[in-house]
């Protein structure tokens, strides 16, 4: 992962924090969640947030333009001092046309439009977001289906080898969701991804085989490989029309989350947000130095345009993060899961057979 990201330059922290994002809730975390205090607990944790800290650089440049426009208006227009004493500017024709202000007009009717372009954005991630998780679910349930399926019909009399054909299923299955993981997750997943594969599956011939492919090509051709373990087990042929279905099904999601994956939200409605936002953000201070007529040389300016920017360029943020989902869903604890859920499945079916 180091090597990737060093080839890839300075991997910058919204980008390193994408995954501790991976969370699993469970109950104690829901009962955090609903807290009474989970609105002071949000609060003394500001600086600490991880989208906060991702837009400093463009949160401190925003305040840097606000302390500007404050020097600047006081050194031309004048200012007071610590003593309550008014101190001339520059004295000049050109005074007026010197100073820093624009009226708060256009800053006020272009915000509505600027609320739409950050909602739709926002939205539109959120919706990739929610299709990506709703169809890795539906991979993970219809692998499961595939081994429950298989433990019940396998007519295998050897109780041996039933357990190994139950056993190979279960390890194609695991082996073509971790492939398909790193598919969604780039170059920086492909040493975990090798380092997992060889630890779980040490020696399958299956492992140089699918090593040897390009790693976009690896849960197509893992994909086959279960497909080929199902075909070789000791089931009704009818019965295995059924289970390939989920094939089928898993395929046509496969084909889903690499969309996703490939596709971003149109480019032109990225960038012209982006625009409008940063003009928007960074003429503010102009804007709103008028209205900061009652502050000390209008410094109480600083903070509110830091805190303006702090959350619309949030806003933006969170958009940017949850754009691409995959880099930020526990993917990797999922195949776990549902790992385990197939090793009780075959445990669970010996069972049966034994009564």
């Amino acid at each position: 992962m180091r090597a990737a990201s060093a080839s890839l330059g300075r991997v910058p922290y919204g980008e390193e924090s994408r995954k501790y994002r991976r969370t699993i809730f469970k109950e104690r975390d829901w009962l955090k969640h609903r807290s009474d205090t989970r609105l002071f607990d949000n609060l003394k944790s500001v600086v600490q947030s991880g989208v906060v800290r991702a837009i400093l650089l463009e949160v401190y440049t925003a305040t840097a333009i606000a302390t500007f426009v404050c020097a600047w208006n006081a050194l031309i227009g004048g200012y007071v001092d610590f003593y309550g004493i008014l101190h001339a500017g520059y004295a000049s024709p050109l005074q007026p046309y010197l100073l820093l202000s624009l009226p708060a007009l256009p800053f006020t009717l272009s915000s509505s439009s600027l609320g739409l372009l950050l909602v739709f954005r926002t939205n539109a991630s959120y919706g990739r977001w929610l299709e990506g998780r709703t169809t890795w679910g539906r991979i993970m349930s219809h692998c499961n289906n595939i081994l429950r399926q298989a433990s019940v019909w396998n007519t295998n009399e050897s109780e041996s080898h039933r357990l190994k054909e139950l056993n190979n299923l279960r390890q194609s299955i695991w082996c073509f969701s971790r492939c398909l993981t790193r598919t969604l997750r780039g170059a920086s997943d492909e040493d975990d991804t090798i380092a997992d594969m060889k630890k779980r599956m040490p020696l399958s011939p299956q492992l140089g085989t699918l090593l040897s492919n390009p790693p976009d090509l690896r849960a197509a051709v893992a994909l086959q490989k279960l497909t080929f373990t199902l075909d070789k087990l000791t089931i009704d042929e009818k019965k295995k029309v059924e289970m390939d279905k989920s094939i089928v099904i898993i395929n046509d999601a496969c084909t889903s989350v690499e969309r996703i994956y490939s596709s971003p939200v149109p480019l032109v409605y990225t960038r012209h947000t982006a625009r409008f936002l940063s003009t928007y953000l960074l003429l503010l201070p102009i804007g709103l130095y008028s209205s900061f007529n009652a502050s000390w040389n209008h410094i109480a300016m600083i903070p509110a345009t830091a805190v303006v920017a702090m959350f619309l360029f949030g806003i933006d943020e969170l958009a940017i993060q949850l754009e691409e989902p995959f880099s930020i869903l526990p993917l990797e604890a999922m195949c776990e899961k549902m790992d385990l859920i197939n090793e009780a499945l075959v445990i669970s079916s010996t069972d049966e057979v034994s009564v």
